[in-house]
This record gives C-alpha cells, structure tokens and sequence, in this order.
C-alpha cells in the first residue's frame, strides 16, 4: 500500500525570514539582469504539494513595480529589468507569496512576505 502525502504544510520564507525586511539600494549599482535578492521559500510536504511557485505584486499604488523588478516563478530570483531613473527615488514596498503546487487547487497553501527596497542616490 503506497500512502500518498497530504497537504498539510503552508511553505516557509528560509530568505528573507522575517516581514517588513528593508534593503537599501543605491541606483547606481542597479543593472539591468542583476540579481537583487533571493527569495527562498520550503515546504515540508513530498512531492508536488512541496512544489513552490513564486509571485510578486507592488504595494505601492504609485509605482509600477514590475517595470523595474520581476520575479522568477520557480527560482525566486528577483532581477532588476532595466537601469533605474530618478523617478524610481525612493521606497519600493513588494509583497511576494510562495505558493504550493497541490493538484487540488482548493488545498493550495501559501505564505507572503513584505520587502522594501529603498532606492537612494549617493551623496
């Protein structure tokens, strides 16, 4: 008899591990490709429902964050996409999610955590 894993556990933030993590970044040591953080999640269920998937959404109303960010579903890399201009000056506040891939979407569990970036020009 094989005993099939059940859904029991939401994924886990490994990096960064705590909410509201601030980063400082100064824009001139933003490229576009450069990996800016990685974001790492686990589940301790087997099989697919361990299975993370990665997303990103902007708290900010006035900042179009994935023009200057996006996140990989799988890895949970997060890149920068282009080189930031004045207007990106400031705080980024991001939220991502690390959801399992339970077959059932109904048990699906997920977790979040809340980054922000802040954007500086050297003095």
């Amino acid at each position: 008899m094989q005993v099939e894993d059940v859904n029991d556990n939401s994924p886990l933030f490994m990096y960064p591990n705590k909410n509201y993590t601030t980063t400082e970044i100064w824009a001139f040591n933003i490229t576009p490709s450069e990996t800016v953080m990685q974001i790492c999640a686990i589940d301790l269920d087997s099989g697919q429902n361990s299975e993370i998937t990665y997303k990103l959404r902007s708290l900010n109303n006035n900042k179009n964050v994935n023009s200057l960010f996006e996140l990989s579903e799988k890895t949970g890399e997060l890149k920068a996409t282009r080189y930031p201009t004045g207007d990106d000056l400031g705080s980024f506040e991001l939220e991502i999610s690390a959801q399992d891939n339970s077959p059932q979407a109904k048990n699906r569990k997920s977790a979040y955590i809340w980054i922000r970036f802040n954007i500086t020009e050297p003095l």
